[in-house]
């Protein structure tokens, strides 16, 4: 079995505004040639929703994907979403269910989220041939990470907690009859190019009780990539399809009335001020546009996993990073060069290692 993994993905922004299709070939390539598709659902989908009033007093922003624009993840063919992230619940309970009923007329699975605490942690099960795979997603509850999002309870609606007790026993449990557990969580804090401590000692924990593969989203940052125990641990892919967006104020995604508004002459930042005081086009930094597809070839045996950087351009279009972004990937390679730190593995051989890379780039 093949299967493909992007990060955050949020199908709305500015893509309602252009009118070509946002996917370079190449990347829908990698999507087509694969059995499975997986990805980060981080919006609400719905049209004329109240927004969270949580949020809306000022603790998080609100992200959405209008209906007709959420039709870009199913011409993705995204066959399961991990719904456990901060932005799920930002249109309500109402925009919850809404976003669902999309995903079952799409027919796409999902996990981390639901009407109560069962709902939030059923996995999704694939089975393909003699191959039985669960996957499961939850979300940090730590404010400080992903500021206020609902947590799941027996009565309660909301995200599947990011507890280590928690899921670390709920693991366990799906090694018990499935033969790998991959793992979705949405942790570390934004814009960060490493992993916390805990969340490094939690993947491994999680690792040691059962899980064979650890897909991170939340941070919009690519960060390490290491290998505990032959087993594979990708903090954070990164923005996988995540384009620029309008905001109003007091600092909700916006989606103007093209009709009535110049839309491109709506002044840019590529801050994210709060609260904002007037209409603006939130515009990615450099490195929040640069990402991960990560492909994981299953079998009975083992999991092989091989990647590619992703490129958002200016005009919004996700493409592969080619020898053209050399320059880029030596930026890359040199902000990730800390990463054994976080792993068992030893410095010297990662930095030689490292530097074959640049020779082959330069004199590819």
């Amino acid at each position: 079995m093949k299967v493909v993994f992007l990060g955050d993905v949020m199908p709305g922004g500015v893509l309602p505004y252009i009118d070509s299709f946002p996917i370079d070939k190449d990347v829908m390539a990698i999507l087509s040639d694969s059995d499975l598709r997986i990805a980060t659902l981080e919006c609400a989908i719905g049209d004329n929703l109240t927004f969270d009033p949580e949020k809306m007093s000022g603790r998080g922003n609100i992200i959405y994907s209008p209906t007709d624009s959420a039709d870009l993840i199913c011409k993705m063919n995204l066959n399961v979403v991990s719904l456990a992230n901060n932005h799920i619940f930002d249109l309500g309970l109402e925009g919850f269910e809404s976003t669902l009923a999309f995903l079952r007329k799409n027919n796409i699975l999902f996990t981390g989220a639901g009407r109560n605490i069962s709902e939030a942690t059923k996995p999704v099960i694939i089975e393909k041939g003699d191959v039985k795979i669960a996957i499961i997603a939850a979300c940090s509850y730590d404010y400080s990470q992903v500021a206020y999002v609902p947590i799941a309870s027996e009565n309660g609606y909301g995200v599947a907690s990011l507890d280590e007790k928690r899921i670390c026993s709920q693991i366990s449990d799906l090694k018990r009859e499935c033969d790998y557990v991959v793992v979705l969580p949405h942790w570390g804090i934004e814009y960060s190019y490493y992993p916390l401590k805990e969340s490094v000692k939690m993947a491994k924990k999680m690792i040691n009780s059962g899980a064979d593969l650890i897909v991170g989203s939340h941070t919009h940052l690519r960060q390490p990539t290491v290998a505990y125990k032959d087993k594979s641990i990708f903090f954070s892919l990164g923005n996988g399809l995540f384009p620029d967006f309008f905001v109003n104020a007091p600092r909700p995604i916006w989606y103007p009335d093209k009709t009535k508004v110049d839309v491109w002459k709506i002044p840019c930042t590529r801050d994210y001020p709060f609260p904002v005081l007037s209409p603006l086009r939130r515009v990615w930094k450099t490195e929040s546009r640069i990402g991960l597809i990560l492909t994981s070839e299953i079998n009975k045996q083992s999991i092989k996993n091989k990647y590619k950087l992703l490129f958002l351009t200016e005009d919004n279009y996700l493409t592969l990073l080619n020898r053209r972004f050399i320059g880029l990937k030596l930026y890359l390679l040199g902000k990730f060069s800390l990463s054994p730190f976080y792993d068992e593995g030893n410095l010297i051989k990662f930095v030689k290692r490292g530097l074959r890379k640049i020779k082959r780039m330069i004199f590819k």
